[in-house]
């Protein structure tokens, strides 16, 4: 498992996740030139809807405009530790399958962690060009009860990160169609049992793997692709997306270039858009 279920589910309506993203806004403060880092992720969701839509979350994901080993990784993120620290928190490093995580605690036991990824020079600089759009358009959002400011990704690079990895979840486990349209159906009276829902799968898919035990349907997989698919339903209709700019994100991701050769990619990528995304939206990510 890459990133533990043993941290407390938790929103930005929660004081401790307030903490842990004014502790991520130092990385602000250490850049001389411009910001390096911006988050994404459900927290970065979160930032663009109401508080009765969001789904809690562990993690507060960034992404970071520079390749981190340990090293690397030790030295960027000093900030973060010490302004967890120096609110009182308990602060540990945890090295997962694609990220580094800094696990804060408080007195109450209550843990969440800051996830930020690791890359080699090589893997990085795949994705540098991508990184750099998407930080040149990424947004301030005020912490709420304090002055501090945050980067978020634009709702659009949010939406197509997550759609790019429904798509390929989907391509390895086939057996998550049936549940793809379960989410075109939603509306607002339905997203606290949505969310309720995906919370029940999230406590049983922790106890199991616990215990060592693997149910069909179950799993940590299966849990980031309904909660990748209600996140992305959620923010196409509350972000306020640009088509423009959704189209253009688009060119970006091999996920959505077909050569017309492969026609189960095609089909996959337009089950999952059309459940997702509205009309005009879903249409752009079919045409590439």
């Amino acid at each position: 498992m890459d990133k533990p279920y043993n941290y407390t589910p938790a929103t930005m309506d929660d004081q401790q996740i307030k903490d842990g993203l004014c502790a991520v806004a130092t990385l602000s403060d250490n850049s001389k030139t411009k910001d390096s880092y911006f988050v994404v992720g459900g927290m970065a969701v979160q930032s663009y809807i109401p508080s009765v839509c969001r789904r809690p979350t562990s993690d507060i994901d960034i992404a970071v405009l520079a390749y981190l080993n340990r090293a690397r990784f030790e030295d960027y993120s000093r900030s973060v530790n010490e302004y967890l620290l120096d609110k009182g928190y308990k602060v540990s490093h945890r090295k997962f399958r694609r990220s580094f995580g800094i696990d804060f605690r408080n007195e109450e036991g209550n843990s969440n962690f800051v996830s930020i990824p690791r890359h080699s020079e090589n893997s990085f600089r795949n994705i540098e060009r991508i990184l750099d759009r998407e930080i040149r358009n990424a947004r301030r959002k005020i912490i709420e009860g304090t002055t501090d400011t945050y980067v978020v990704a634009t709702p659009e690079d949010i939406i197509i990160r997550k759609l790019a990895r429904s798509v390929n979840r989907l391509s390895r486990n086939p057996t998550f169609e049936r549940y793809v349209t379960s989410m075109s159906g939603l509306t607002r009276e339905g997203i606290e049992e949505k969310i309720s829902h995906l919370n029940r799968i999230r406590e049983r898919v922790f106890s199991n793997s616990a215990f060592g035990v693997k149910v069909p349907g179950e799993s940590e997989e299966f849990l980031r692709f309904l909660s990748d698919l209600f996140d992305i339903r959620i923010l196409s209709e509350l972000g306020g997306i640009n088509k423009g700019y959704f189209n253009e994100a688009l060119v970006d991701w091999n996920t959505f270039l077909c050569d017309g050769e492969d026609h189960q990619k095609e089909w996959r990528i337009g089950l999952v858009s059309r459940a997702v995304l509205p009309q005009d939206l879903a249409e752009c990510s079919t045409l590439h």
